[in-house]
């Protein structure tokens, strides 16, 4: 029985961050050499520079289907590898429901959904709900996931916003597929359909945590954001936007200045005074949220009686 979690992450990393197209390619080599048609799909694979799928495809072993959405990333992402017989780039938003749901993607792109294996999604938020719309047909999916959110803690993506899902609750769903957690990287799940169980290990959470390298965020309460590597190491080093990937911005507001008092006058407008100083851009977005409740609210007062 092959483990997959075992395999050396670091032996081959031509596209993918932590080894993900070795354990897609060790995969496909027992699972899917002698079939014929074999496609694969993967969501997000930016510009072609990040990718789980390109090595194995560049090796002949399968038809690639890349969907990006966004419009520069697809212009490079097509000028680099042009459409052929084997590799289609579609530019479209892959969703869970409505136009964006992949049945509907597919049909309008003359993509054959039934012959696709493979699945890369990692669409930077809403991977859980997608993840719950591919075809029963596949054999093997990889989900990212967020590895700031402890391994014990349910926790799914609020729809439409960037901050991704809990390893938890994505193996709550692959239960669900019937399928089972076959590996996992830094950033990526790895799990294949519960009719190879025979041929690959099988994986829970407790197994392999704490996963090494794996970065943990917690809140002072004197609000300091604190940073823990996954060796405990203190990475501590506030920042203005709290996400782990783009966590690079030195944190403007010093301690005495971060309370906001909305219960007296005058340190009410003080924090407008400073907020406007030091994060300006926000103003015209909490403007429009006031003016939002405003108009609900006011909606609500107005609303007409039912007889």
């Amino acid at each position: 029985m092959i483990d997959l979690n075992a395999l050396p992450s670091g032996h081959r990393n031509k596209y993918s961050q932590s080894g993900e197209e070795l354990i897609v390619a060790t995969f496909h080599n027992v699972v899917l050499r002698n079939v014929e048609n074999v496609s694969m799909c993967e969501f997000g694979a930016h510009d072609g520079s990040n990718s789980n799928l390109l090595a194995l495809w560049e090796e002949g072993c399968a038809s690639l289907i890349f969907i990006e959405c966004d419009s520069l990333r697809y212009k490079i992402l097509a000028n680099r590898y042009p459409s052929s017989s084997n590799l289609v780039v579609i530019h479209d938003r892959v969703g869970w429901t409505g136009s964006g749901h992949i049945f509907e993607v597919c049909e309008r792109n003359s993509v054959p959904l039934d012959q696709i294996r493979i699945w890369s999604i990692d669409v930077d938020g809403d991977d859980i709900y997608i993840f719950k719309t591919i075809p029963q047909t596949a054999d093997l999916i990889i989900v990212e996931y967020n590895p700031t959110i402890p391994f014990d803690t349910q926790s799914s993506n609020p729809p439409h916003k960037n901050i991704g899902s809990s390893p938890l609750s994505l193996c709550e769903v692959a239960q669900e597929r019937g399928m089972f957690l076959a590996a996992i990287t830094e950033t990526n799940l790895i799990f294949i359909d519960n009719r190879h169980s025979h041929q690959f290990q099988a994986h829970n959470l407790s197994e392999i945590k704490p996963h090494r390298n794996s970065l943990r965020l917690a809140m002072g309460y004197d609000g300091t954001l604190i940073r823990i590597g996954g060796d405990g190491e203190d990475l501590t080093d506030e920042v203005l936007n709290v996400g782990w990937s783009l966590a690079f911005y030195v944190q403007p507001l010093p301690k005495f200045l971060r309370k906001f008092n909305r219960y007296q006058k005058s340190k009410l407008m003080f924090s407008a005074v400073r907020l406007a100083i030091a994060r300006p851009l926000l103003i015209p977005n909490l403007v429009k949220k006031y003016q939002t409740y405003r108009t609900t609210k006011s909606k609500l007062i107005h609303r007409p009686e039912h007889s």
